[in-house]
């Protein structure tokens, strides 16, 4: 595989890379805890693949480097109350003092199901659910590439373990700043979208390339830092939401103007929604736009996710061949120059 191909890896359902839950996914992740002891904080160590006790097969039980036992449930779907629930059971059993969670993507529903647990443990227990991406290209072969899993990332951990833990807003913030200080308005309103895009099998972007991040939501193009996007107002005097194609490379001026020249092409895709475009200081794209916010009541919100959810399969299908004819003329062209 040539560096070009990994290049254009995107992220892939993990079940094309371990199709199986007990037999390819847990020994990888058991071969690969030092990755996920870095999301969490802490180093681990192995102690036993699918550990028996009275409650029944725990998947992993580890060791940190303070010889706390770790009880490890992973799983190839999203989070779900029967994992949690084994879980807790293993831990017992095992006289675990970290319980871990893996899964592809944890509901906010389940994320505040840890945040009471945490406390109802007074501190005895430490929790993390840690999300975990796969990537990869159309033949993407994990055990041949030797690079199966593009990061983990903790969404629930210890208070204490957060540098951006949101501090509550003074008297003097205004009501903007009070509203972009509250980060779970975003994850509340983007919950069910998401839900639902996962189902049609469209994943947001690790955390590292920006996929979780307030009040955006960002997708693959294949393009490294070329991204579709979704972005709901924060209410107040921010009342546009929209879904767009971003571009943010160092040529992206040459990426922009190449993708406006196939503006009306584009258009014709989107079945009557008007498709415009914006140039900032280090990024510009095209989009599709409308007056929303996370303020809005629940139905007008529900009306949004549904034009989101719809214009961004829309954006995807009607850009991504435009996108991916501009990339290889960029290519050729640079190719011939270097020739």
């Amino acid at each position: 595989m040539t560096e070009a191909d990994r290049d254009q890896w995107k992220p892939v359902p993990l079940r094309r890379v371990w199709p199986n839950e007990t037999w390819d996914f847990t020994p990888w992740l058991a071969g690969n805890l030092r990755q996920l002891g870095e999301a969490i904080g802490m180093e681990l160590s192995l102690i036993q693949e699918e550990a028996y006790g009275w409650s029944g097969y725990l998947d992993i039980l580890a060791e940190s480097s303070d010889e706390a036992k770790v009880a490890i449930e992973n799983q190839l779907e999203a989070s779900d109350s029967d994992h949690f629930a084994r879980l807790i059971g293993y831990a017992v059993n095992h006289d675990a003092r970290v319980l871990v969670c893996v899964a592809p993507y944890f509901h906010e529903y389940h994320q505040r199901i840890l945040g009471g647990l945490k406390e109802a443990m007074h501190g005895n227990k430490e929790i993390f659910a840690v999300e975990i991406d796969a990537e990869g290209g159309k033949d993407f072969r994990p055990a041949e590439d030797g690079r199966p899993a593009s990061g983990f990332r903790a969404v629930f951990r210890p208070k204490e373990l957060h540098t951006d833990w949101p501090e509550a807003p003074s008297a003097e913030v205004d009501d903007d700043a009070v509203r972009m200080a509250s980060p779970d308005r975003f994850l509340m309103y983007y919950r069910p979208l998401i839900e639902r895009l996962l189902v049609a099998d469209i994943r947001p972007l690790p955390t590292i390339y920006g996929g979780f991040t307030g009040r955006w939501r960002s997708f693959s193009t294949g393009y490294e830092p070329i991204v579709y996007g979704l972005r709901i107002g924060a209410g107040g005097s921010d009342a546009e939401s929209a879904v767009f194609l971003e571009v943010r490379t160092e040529n992206r001026q040459q990426i922009f103007d190449a993708l406006r020249e196939r503006q009306s092409e584009i258009q014709e895709g989107l079945d009557g929604e008007a498709l415009g475009s914006y140039e900032l200081t280090d990024n510009c794209g095209l989009l599709i736009s409308t007056e929303a916010s996370v303020d809005d009541p629940d139905d007008k919100q529900n009306e949004i996710r549904e034009w989101m959810f719809r214009n961004l399969h829309r954006l995807m299908a009607t850009a991504q061949p435009h996108l991916d004819a501009v990339m290889r003329n960029l290519q050729s062209d640079a190719t011939e120059t270097a020739e």
